[in-house]
Protein backbone atom coordinates (compact mmCIF):
# COMPACT_ATOMS: atom_id res chain seq x y z
CA UNK A 1 0.00 0.00 0.00
CA UNK A 2 2.78 2.55 0.74
CA UNK A 3 4.42 1.78 -2.69
CA UNK A 4 0.97 2.93 -4.23
CA UNK A 5 0.70 5.95 -2.35
CA UNK A 6 4.15 6.56 -3.08
CA UNK A 7 3.79 6.03 -6.91
CA UNK A 8 0.72 8.08 -6.78
CA UNK A 9 2.69 10.82 -5.23
CA UNK A 10 5.14 10.83 -7.91
CA UNK A 11 3.01 10.75 -10.79
CA UNK A 12 1.36 14.15 -9.20
CA UNK A 13 4.29 15.31 -8.74
CA UNK A 14 5.48 14.04 -12.28
CA UNK A 15 2.11 15.93 -13.65
CA UNK A 16 2.69 19.03 -11.92
CA UNK A 17 6.47 19.67 -12.78
CA UNK A 18 5.75 18.77 -16.89
CA UNK A 19 2.78 20.99 -16.90
CA UNK A 20 2.11 23.50 -14.62
CA UNK A 21 6.11 24.30 -13.12
CA UNK A 22 7.23 24.42 -17.09
CA UNK A 23 5.26 27.05 -17.80
CA UNK A 24 5.53 29.45 -14.64
CA UNK A 25 8.80 28.90 -14.05
CA UNK A 26 11.86 29.42 -16.10
CA UNK A 27 13.72 25.75 -17.08
CA UNK A 28 16.48 26.24 -14.36
CA UNK A 29 14.20 26.54 -11.60
CA UNK A 30 12.07 23.65 -12.06
CA UNK A 31 12.90 20.76 -9.37
CA UNK A 32 13.22 17.04 -10.14
CA UNK A 33 10.91 15.39 -7.88
CA UNK A 34 12.27 11.83 -9.47
CA UNK A 35 15.19 12.19 -7.41
CA UNK A 36 13.85 13.16 -4.40
CA UNK A 37 11.26 9.88 -4.76
CA UNK A 38 13.71 7.81 -5.22
CA UNK A 39 15.86 9.16 -2.08
CA UNK A 40 12.96 8.59 0.00
CA UNK A 41 12.26 5.14 -1.55
CA UNK A 42 15.31 4.18 -0.67
CA UNK A 43 15.36 4.95 2.87
CA UNK A 44 11.97 4.28 3.90
CA UNK A 45 11.33 1.01 2.13
CA UNK A 46 12.57 -2.98 1.64
CA UNK A 47 14.68 -3.47 -1.06
CA UNK A 48 12.45 -5.24 -3.21
CA UNK A 49 9.23 -3.22 -2.82
CA UNK A 50 11.81 0.27 -2.98
CA UNK A 51 13.51 -1.21 -6.29
CA UNK A 52 10.22 -1.65 -8.42
CA UNK A 53 9.12 1.63 -7.15
CA UNK A 54 12.36 3.34 -8.22
CA UNK A 55 11.89 1.74 -11.60
CA UNK A 56 8.12 2.57 -12.28
CA UNK A 57 8.90 6.48 -10.81
CA UNK A 58 11.93 6.31 -13.47
CA UNK A 59 9.80 5.51 -16.36
CA UNK A 60 7.18 7.63 -15.67
CA UNK A 61 9.37 10.09 -15.50
CA UNK A 62 10.22 9.31 -18.83
CA UNK A 63 7.03 8.85 -20.10
CA UNK A 64 5.89 12.39 -18.96
CA UNK A 65 9.14 14.05 -19.49
CA UNK A 66 9.20 12.79 -23.31
CA UNK A 67 12.72 11.83 -22.93
CA UNK A 68 14.29 8.58 -24.45
CA UNK A 69 12.41 5.39 -22.30
CA UNK A 70 14.53 4.12 -19.98
CA UNK A 71 17.31 6.74 -19.29
CA UNK A 72 15.38 8.21 -15.84
CA UNK A 73 14.77 4.44 -15.36
CA UNK A 74 17.86 2.93 -15.54
CA UNK A 75 18.75 6.21 -13.38
CA UNK A 76 16.35 5.82 -10.76
CA UNK A 77 17.30 2.07 -10.33
CA UNK A 78 21.21 3.04 -10.54
CA UNK A 79 20.23 5.82 -7.26
CA UNK A 80 18.65 3.11 -4.95
CA UNK A 81 20.85 0.81 -5.60
CA UNK A 82 24.15 2.99 -4.71
CA UNK A 83 21.67 4.78 -1.75
CA UNK A 84 21.27 1.31 -0.66
CA UNK A 85 24.50 0.03 -0.31
CA UNK A 86 25.79 3.05 1.22
CA UNK A 87 22.56 2.30 4.21
CA UNK A 88 23.73 -0.91 4.64
CA UNK A 89 27.28 0.20 5.49
CA UNK A 90 26.18 3.46 7.88
CA UNK A 91 23.42 3.87 10.28
CA UNK A 92 21.50 6.83 8.92
CA UNK A 93 20.17 8.91 11.82
CA UNK A 94 19.54 12.05 11.18
CA UNK A 95 18.22 14.02 8.09
CA UNK A 96 21.87 15.62 7.68
CA UNK A 97 22.27 11.85 6.17
CA UNK A 98 19.75 12.28 3.87
CA UNK A 99 21.14 15.61 2.75
CA UNK A 100 24.40 13.84 2.11
CA UNK A 101 22.66 11.00 0.15
CA UNK A 102 20.54 13.96 -1.79
CA UNK A 103 24.07 15.82 -2.72
CA UNK A 104 25.69 12.49 -3.94
CA UNK A 105 23.01 11.71 -5.90
CA UNK A 106 22.45 15.14 -7.86
CA UNK A 107 26.20 15.21 -8.19
CA UNK A 108 25.97 11.85 -10.52
CA UNK A 109 22.85 13.48 -12.62
CA UNK A 110 25.16 15.46 -14.53
CA UNK A 111 27.85 13.15 -15.68
CA UNK A 112 25.15 10.14 -16.17
CA UNK A 113 23.49 12.48 -18.86
CA UNK A 114 26.55 13.41 -20.49
CA UNK A 115 27.56 10.12 -21.20
CA UNK A 116 23.97 8.69 -22.22
CA UNK A 117 24.19 11.97 -24.64
CA UNK A 118 27.36 11.74 -25.93
CA UNK A 119 27.08 7.58 -26.36
CA UNK A 120 24.04 7.95 -28.25
CA UNK A 121 24.86 11.33 -29.70
CA UNK A 122 22.32 13.47 -28.97
CA UNK A 123 23.20 17.16 -29.21
CA UNK A 124 24.10 18.95 -26.01
CA UNK A 125 23.38 22.75 -25.23
CA UNK A 126 26.02 24.95 -24.21
CA UNK A 127 27.89 23.89 -21.29
CA UNK A 128 26.83 27.21 -19.51
CA UNK A 129 23.79 26.16 -20.13
CA UNK A 130 23.99 22.74 -18.83
CA UNK A 131 25.49 23.61 -15.57
CA UNK A 132 23.05 26.50 -15.27
CA UNK A 133 19.68 24.16 -15.41
CA UNK A 134 21.40 21.74 -13.64
CA UNK A 135 22.59 24.11 -10.46
CA UNK A 136 19.00 25.76 -10.36
CA UNK A 137 17.45 21.82 -10.52
CA UNK A 138 19.68 21.52 -7.60
CA UNK A 139 18.71 23.90 -5.26
CA UNK A 140 14.88 23.97 -6.09
CA UNK A 141 15.03 20.45 -5.22
CA UNK A 142 16.80 20.52 -2.16
CA UNK A 143 13.77 23.33 -1.20
CA UNK A 144 11.69 21.08 -1.62
CA UNK A 145 13.16 18.31 0.00
CA UNK A 146 12.16 18.71 3.23
CA UNK A 147 8.79 19.67 2.09
CA UNK A 148 7.97 16.83 -0.05
CA UNK A 149 10.07 14.28 2.85
CA UNK A 150 7.74 15.68 5.45
CA UNK A 151 4.18 15.20 2.99
CA UNK A 152 5.49 11.40 2.52
CA UNK A 153 6.32 10.80 6.13
CA UNK A 154 2.55 12.41 6.96
CA UNK A 155 0.74 10.10 4.38
CA UNK A 156 2.38 6.63 4.76
CA UNK A 157 2.57 6.77 8.71
CA UNK A 158 6.41 7.61 9.44
CA UNK A 159 7.08 9.10 13.09
CA UNK A 160 8.16 12.61 12.50
CA UNK A 161 10.75 12.48 14.73
CA UNK A 162 13.74 10.82 13.31
CA UNK A 163 11.31 10.07 10.28
CA UNK A 164 13.83 8.34 8.18
CA UNK A 165 13.87 5.00 10.14
CA UNK A 166 10.99 4.61 11.78
CA UNK A 167 7.25 3.92 11.81
CA UNK A 168 4.14 4.04 13.76
CA UNK A 169 3.21 1.24 15.97
CA UNK A 170 -0.14 2.57 16.49
CA UNK A 171 0.23 3.10 20.20
CA UNK A 172 0.75 6.53 21.51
Amino acid sequence: MNTLVLLLVGMAAFLLQTTLLRHVLPPFLVPDPTLLLVLFASIAFPFGRGLVASFLLGLFADLLSGAPEGWNALFAMCLFLINRSILERIFLKRSRSALGLFLLDFALKLPYLVLLTTLFGFPLPSPEWVLTIWAGEGITSLLLMPLLFRLLTEILGFQTFRWLTLKHTGAR
